[in-house]
């Protein structure tokens, strides 16, 4: 199998008025051409949480557990990406 691109993954954390929870929202492209990627899976990992990106690359995942956490992209005919993000807990 030969994979054509490498996906781009970009993720930043954003708090959370629930306790010990917090949001990550982000944005898949294609890393050589720096097109968004639809339908791409983004999960946390460890958990069950995560999103498929929509025709704009974005997604959004919510209720992700606050503390160092790993966000992982797959897209069928890319390699996967991953990527630590920090959510924070109930802070504005």
């Amino acid at each position: 199998m030969n994979r054509r691109d490498v996906l781009a993954l970009l993720a930043a954390p954003v708090a959370a008025h629930a306790q010990g929870t917090g949001t990550i929202r982000g944005r898949v492209m294609d890393a050589n051409s720096q097109r968004p990627i639809p339908e791409a899976s983004v999960n946390v990992t460890g958990t069950t949480l995560g999103a498929v990106t929509n025709s704009n690359g974005d997604y959004v995942i919510v209720n992700a557990p606050a503390g160092q956490r790993e966000v992982v992209a797959r897209r069928l005919g890319y390699s996967r990406q991953t990527r630590s993000v920090t959510v924070g807990a109930g802070v504005d």
